[in-house]
């Protein structure tokens, strides 16, 4: 696991992000953060978290995106808020996450021509991917292998309190999410977009406050 301030201007406010895989925070890099630090956690290829990083803040929320989701409530890191957006605590799941096949020849078949697919199911056609990076595919490759050992058939209790899922979710798919937390005791709103809906939002502030 690794973190990577976004913002850190001292404030008293700490979004800790939880990123999607394959993902390093530069996909949300566009948020105004305003009053609100903010550290990225990203690349789960182990699951350690120094606490020490966000142990002084008066107030912390945490927002987590996709395999992120899982991630971040097995932390569960001590949060005012916790939002998931577009994932479920069963990542792995034919009813509840991602189908386990389709989990399976994601990472048999890793490949560049096969990552790009996958970004075209992940991403708007209207969405500016100029500023966004992408970590190499053998690293990819090892994260998802990890999130594979570690979330297949897991069974953890919920932290979050509201659930965001997007109406074109073409990885994790709306009808899984909504069967999942409808197993919760968690408030579920529908966006609009695709697995990626951040360049719907201008800051972090908007978020916080659905």
């Amino acid at each position: 696991m690794k973190t990577k301030w976004l913002s850190k201007n001292d404030n008293e406010k700490l979004i800790v992000y939880f990123a999607g895989w394959s993902m390093n925070g530069s996909e949300v890099s566009h948020l105004e953060t305003a009053d609100f630090d903010v550290l990225a956690v990203y690349d789960y290829k182990d699951l350690n978290f120094d606490s020490v990083q966000i142990k002084d803040y008066q107030e912390v929320y945490a927002i987590a995106w996709s395999f992120g989701v899982a991630v971040a409530n097995k932390l569960k890191i001590p949060a005012k808020r916790s939002i998931a957006v577009n994932g479920t605590l069963k990542p792995i799941d034919d009813n509840f996450g991602i189908m386990n096949a389709f989990f399976d020849q994601t990472l048999s078949t890793m490949s560049e021509e096969n990552y790009q697919s996958f970004l075209a199911r992940t991403f708007n056609k209207t969405d500016d991917r100029s500023n966004i990076s992408f970590r190499e595919i053998d690293e990819q490759r090892e994260e998802l292998r990890s999130l594979g050992d570690t979330f297949r058939n897991c069974q953890m209790q919920n932290c979050f309190d509201l659930a965001l899922i997007s109406k074109r979710d073409r990885i994790f798919l709306k009808r899984a999410q909504m069967a999942f937390w409808e197993t919760q005791s968690c408030r579920t709103i529908e966006i609009a977009g695709a697995h990626y809906p951040f360049q719907s939002w201008a800051s972090w502030q908007e978020i916080i406050e659905l």
